[in-house]
C-alpha cells in the first residue's frame, strides 16, 4: 500500500513537473 501510494505520488509529481517545465520553456523565448 505504501509502495503504491509512493508510486502514485511520484507519477503525479513527475507529470506536474513535466507540464510546469514545458510551460516555463514555452514562456521563455530561450
Amino acid at each position: 500500500m505504501d509502495s503504491f501510494a509512493t508510486r502514485s505520488w511520484n507519477k503525479m509529481v513527475g507529470t506536474y513537473l513535466a507540464h510546469f517545465t514545458a510551460l516555463t520553456a514555452g514562456m521563455k523565448p530561450e
